[in-house]
């Protein structure tokens, strides 16, 4: 597992880097973005279902980050609606497209974190115990 996370950290840093550099160019911007949030999405799946059931702390971050992509989606379907209905609003467009940053900037920060975070030896989990 540690290895699939340094694998995702590192593709998401490229990503990452490339929309930094896409800045003048907004298309680049897109591209990363929409890739970003495939390989989020996709390793977010496959790390829900492979995580093991003691790592609470990261449990709670996997669900934090999955409510945060449902009410995301559903805010993009409410403004799909609004939009085909003639009320949109340039301002809530800019929010939605920043909140997708938050959520993927959330999700790199966590991916880092499970990728780096040193393992307990069983000698340290025993020490903790006594």
């Amino acid at each position: 597992m540690r290895t699939f996370k340094i694998i995702d950290a590192s593709l998401q840093t490229i990503f990452l880097l490339a929309a930094l550099v896409g800045v003048f160019t907004p298309f680049l911007i897109l591209y990363a973005m929409f890739f970003i949030g495939l390989l989020q999405l996709t390793t977010a799946l496959v790390t829900t279902i492979l995580w093991r059931k003691e790592a609470n702390r990261t449990a709670v971050n996997i669900r934090t980050y999955w409510i945060m992509v449902i009410v995301y989606f559903a805010g993009l379907a409410v403004l799909y609606a609004a939009h085909s209905a003639g009320f949109i609003d340039e301002i809530i467009t800019g929010i939605w497209f920043f909140s997708a940053w938050i959520i993927a900037i959330y999700y790199y920060l966590l991916t880092l974190r499970m990728a780096f975070a040193k393992e307990k030896t069983d000698s340290q989990i025993l020490m903790r115990q006594s």
